[in-house]
């Protein structure tokens, strides 16, 4: 393997090691506001969310299994 090829890994693998913290501690903020009584269009706007990570990368965000166990404890506190 060349060094170039190697050097691509290497790269490959920081990127999505990077997009992977970034993701996690996006959750962590979403949940945490998500406990505080934000709504989810609020914390969307925020500047620590807007602008820092594309769409795709949100979207998945919002699919973990954080995110959505902090909104259902919402809705079922709202039929409470």
């Amino acid at each position: 393997m060349s060094k170039s090829r190697i050097s691509e890994i290497i790269e490959q693998f920081l990127k999505e090691a990077g997009a992977n913290i970034q993701e996690d501690r996006l959750t962590e903020y979403i949940v945490s506001e998500a406990h505080k009584g934000r709504k989810l269009s609020e914390i969307l706007e925020d500047p620590n969310i807007k602008g820092k990570i594309s769409d795709g990368h949100l979207a998945h965000v919002l699919e973990r299994k954080e995110v959505m166990q902090a909104y259902e404890d919402k809705l079922k506190e709202a039929v409470k």
